[in-house]
């Protein structure tokens, strides 16, 4: 039984289905195979314009060459968690298969993209991605291969389906013999295994031990991904979160507590050549993705010698891959630089678009952008990308502090970093508790289910200017802690939601009062003869920002 919103579609499905197991014909097909006219249903009016091009929509107007021929999967619409770096890589591959002698058919549905400009590709589709429109361009182009891994998670989806369609045209993907030449490097990496069904995860996550990340194999963006502390919300992660089977595995990998996590943008030619770009350090711990974290260049943490590992081991990766082209690198390691500039990246989210959209970073990118702060000093680089990023840090007030179990470690240096810049400390309960017996002064305020007044009312009654909050594993506190951070979103107070963002922010606040940010010319951070940063004097222009 084949199901659609039209009999049309339903008949071409039932057929695909019948002949090879996926639908493969079109109405154009269908038609020529039977003999018979499909016709819409036409109501009749008493005033109505006769359709004359009805039959233009099934005609298929495409004439296939018989030259070689590579079909490309483009990125689809934009969405969250997607980046441009997709459609850059489809137009690269696209000019590359030229340049080799090939026919390129580029199959993309969003007409805002470069991949899907008059000349990028021989031949262009603008088609949805999906199975039954993606098997309809392959059954009439008979492409010799097809490429689905540069344009991100959707066309990534029909990579199964694709491949059992047809045993010939077979996505690119590294063999495992590649992988185990990659081992040979000795790169040092956390434990981990590939999970197969729930008992394989248990099983793992029990013999390299809790807190573990585990996420789908055949995803991007982070998506699905999550840390997990015990089995019950491991278990709870594989029935709600993913399906596990031995066709879709899930990784299981150990996480890296108090890591900080380092991103290398590399580029490599076919001669063995690798110039890496820039190493930049996230500003959150390693667990939050690359795309919504903050990161800095050059880093703040780093020894030279830790740097210069990470460097080799990113050359050594591009030479064993084989790497034409642009490559990125992401590294985990315990903090342990020097340089005339800082540069600070920080990801632009759209919770106050999105409703029903929670604040907190984690795994899963949630960003639609990013911006970037440069000065000559990481406190006020790092105040610049806020502002970029249309988050404001105030200079003095009161800041509100709720932090989880796991982070509460940190929390006396919060609460006296921010003290000691002038600020009142609130919290809930829990934390309340933790800082008085540290000897630290705070005002308690209810929780959200404890009764009136609490914590909401003093975020719409404008008395809380800053809120430092984290995930609960309470079930009542994470519906409070949600409610909580979606109230201070209405009324426009910044929120932060890891300990390393607090902690940067308030190195941020203490420099903003300070000193006066100041805007300066890109070009004035570098000599033009020799390269390198000039001094502070060069600071000339003031703004109030």
């Amino acid at each position: 039984m084949a199901l659609g919103r039209t009999f049309q579609e339903s008949f071409q499905k039932a057929v695909r289905s019948l002949e090879c197991g996926y639908s493969g014909w079109g109405c154009a097909e269908i038609k020529n195979l039977t003999g018979i006219g499909i016709n819409v249903e036409q109501h009749l009016l008493s005033r109505s314009l006769s359709d004359l091009t009805k039959d233009e929509f099934y005609e298929c107007e495409s004439d296939p060459t018989g030259k070689k021929k590579v079909l490309i999967l483009g990125g689809g619409p934009n969405r969250i968690g997607q980046g441009i770096e997709f459609d850059y890589c489809c137009c690269h591959t696209s000019f590359a298969l030229q340049v080799a002698g090939f026919e390129t058919i580029m199959m993309n549905s969003n007409p805002e993209t470069v991949s899907t400009d008059y000349d990028t590709s021989d031949r262009l589709y603008f088609e949805p991605l999906t199975v039954e429109d993606v098997l309809n361009v392959i059954d009439l182009e008979k492409p010799d291969g097809i490429i689905v891994q540069f344009g991100g998670q959707t066309p990534l989806k029909l990579a199964l389906p694709i491949q059992h369609y047809l045993d010939k045209h077979r996505p690119l993907a590294a063999s495992g013999a590649g992988l185990v030449r990659i081992w040979g490097v000795k790169i040092e990496q956390p434990k981990g295994g590939i999970a197969k069904s729930e008992d394989d995860a248990l099983a793992i996550a029990k013999d390299i031990g809790y807190p573990v990340v585990v996420r789908p194999s055949y995803v991007l963006g982070g998506r699905a991904m999550e840390i997990v502390y015990n089995d019950d919300k491991l278990v709870t992660y594989l029935e709600n979160a993913v399906e596990v089977d031995p066709e879709r595995p899930v990784l299981v990998d150990k996480y890296l507590s108090d890591a900080i996590e380092i991103d290398v943008d590399a580029l490599a030619d076919s001669h063995g050549n690798v110039v890496i770009g820039g190493i930049m350090e996230h500003i959150e711990q390693a667990g939050v993705h690359s795309g919504d974290s903050a990161c800095s260049i050059p880093t703040q943490t780093i020894t030279s010698s830790c740097l210069n590992t990470i460097r080799s081991w990113t050359t050594e990766l591009a030479k064993r891959l084989n790497v034409c082209g642009l490559m990125n690198c992401q590294y985990a390691i315990t903090a342990s630089g020097d340089s005339k500039h800082v540069s600070v990246k920080e990801a632009v989210l759209p919770f106050e678009k999105f409703q029903g959209c929670d604040v907190l970073l984690g795994p899963e990118m949630k960003s639609t952008g990013e911006v970037m702060g440069i000065d000559f000093e990481f406190a006020i680089a790092f105040a610049k990308a806020q502002i970029a990023a249309g988050q404001r840090l105030p200079l003095s007030g009161m800041v509100f502090l709720s932090l989880n179990d796991l982070t509460k470690p940190y929390l006396e240096r919060i609460a006296k970093a921010f003290l000691g810049l002038g600020f009142h400390i609130v919290s809930t309960s829990g934390t309340a508790h933790f800082l008085e017996l540290k000897g630290i002064p705070v005002e308690r305020v209810l929780k959200l289910h404890e009764g009136r007044p609490h914590a909401g009312d003093m975020v719409a009654n404008g008395q809380i200017q800053l809120m430092v909050i984290t995930s609960s594993f309470d079930a009542l506190d994470q519906i409070d802690g949600r409610q909580l951070r979606r109230m201070a979103l209405a009324y426009k107070v910044p929120i932060i939601t890891t300990v390393d963002g607090a902690l940067a922010s308030a190195e941020a606040i203490r420099s903003l009062k300070s000193s006066t940010i100041n805007m300066i010319a890109l070009q004035d951070f570098f000599d033009t003869e020799t390269g390198e940063g000039q001094s502070k004097n060069l600071l000339s222009t003031t703004s109030s920002l």
